[in-house]
């Protein structure tokens, strides 16, 4: 079963995803989204990247998923439909490792192909997938949510410093 992580806003979903790469000690492929910051360290958007530091490729206009003026929010589903489907795909080949996706939201509502993409990585059985999902309520993060191959485990303050632990043996488990 694939592992999904939701869970209120800055309550730690992806440092329970760090914690759970360092414990099972494997590198992933997929993206994480990082924020990007304007000159006045301002949060200016998201862009997505590579999963690990030694594949990161670091900053890149052309990598931006989403970008504020500081009052409203736009979503770029080329990235999602371009490098984010390339991602997944190279995922999907690699039979080495576990893909990552951190995180999925609202920002891909218009990235169709990259839609089918990550419901086809939940439909794999060789490999496996942890993903965070926004807690937002949408087609797509209903879908995921919703996968039959997929458990949605919810972070909280009382749970977090325990499911890295749980869910990294979980993972190993359901490798066996």
């Amino acid at each position: 079963m694939h592992i999904l992580i939701t869970g209120n806003r800055n309550v730690g979903k992806t440092t329970v995803v760090d914690k759970i790469q360092k414990i099972i000690g494997i590198e992933p492929t997929g993206f994480k989204t990082r924020p990007f910051f304007d000159d006045h360290d301002r949060l200016a958007g998201f862009i997505m990247t590579q999963p690990t530091k030694s594949q990161n490729i670091g900053f890149s206009k052309e990598h931006i998923i989403g970008y504020t003026d500081g009052v409203n929010w736009e979503a770029c589903p080329d990235t999602f439909e371009d490098y984010g489907v390339n991602l997944l795909e190279d995922a999907i080949r690699r039979k080495d490792s576990f893909i990552l996706m951190d995180e999925l939201g609202f920002f891909e509502s218009d990235a169709k192909r990259f839609q089918s993409i990550v419901m086809s990585c939940l439909d794999q059985t060789e490999i496996k997938v942890l993903a965070v999902v926004k807690n937002t309520q949408t087609d797509f993060l209903d879908a995921v949510r919703n996968h039959p191959n997929a458990e949605l485990y919810h972070v909280n303050l009382d749970n977090r410093d325990s499911l890295p632990e749980k869910l990294s043996l979980k993972m190993e488990m359901d490798k066996a």
